[in-house]
């Protein structure tokens, strides 16, 4: 199953913790300050992106299945 990454692009801060953690996933954008997924999440990695979302100070970064059903 593969999962969609959303970043709430009204409270993300640019931090960058995303892209640290998870390079593969994630990119910050030198032009808009903010972060930007870069794949789905694929089933090996769920983990990897649950645990970044959490990481995000701010709360922006969400997953979601395939059918529309928020896991992180």
């Amino acid at each position: 199953m593969k999962y969609k990454i959303t970043i709430k692009k009204d409270i993300c801060i640019g931090c960058g913790v995303c892209e640290i953690n998870s390079p593969d996933l994630f990119k910050v954008s030198e032009k808009e300050s903010i972060s930007e997924p870069l794949a789905e999440v694929e089933d090996a990695n769920l983990e990897k992106g649950m645990m970044v979302a959490r990481m995000c100070p701010v709360g922006a970064i969400e997953l979601f299945d395939s059918e529309g059903k928020k896991v992180a």
